[in-house]
């Protein structure tokens, strides 16, 4: 199962709200990112505190991952054999 999905904000707090909220959106839409969402939510977290603070640019972010298991999936149960995820987050001029 793939996601992608791309935030901007005025800053980083709302970008990282806006990240929880699509993977509140992933999930409900690829049941399998149920175990995986905390640990890609916490790198994308850990790319946005990265960033410089500056309020005179907005947060751009730019995430995309799979996760891939063997037979049939069951939530919660069927171990993942496979995890992807690629982040970009910068700071970019506003529009």
């Amino acid at each position: 199962m793939t996601y992608s999905f791309t935030v901007r904000e005025s800053d980083k707090e709302k970008a990282k709200a806006r990240v929880a909220a699509e993977f509140d959106i992933v999930v409900g839409q690829h049941e399998a990112h149920v175990q995986d969402r905390a640990q890609a939510q916490a790198a994308v977290f850990s790319f946005i505190d990265a960033l410089e603070e500056d309020l005179n640019h907005d947060v751009f972010v730019n995430v995309s991952g799979h996760v891939t298991w063997r037979g049939d999936f069951k939530p919660s149960e069927t171990p993942l054999i496979g995890i992807n995820i690629m982040i970009t987050a910068s700071l970019t001029n506003r529009e």
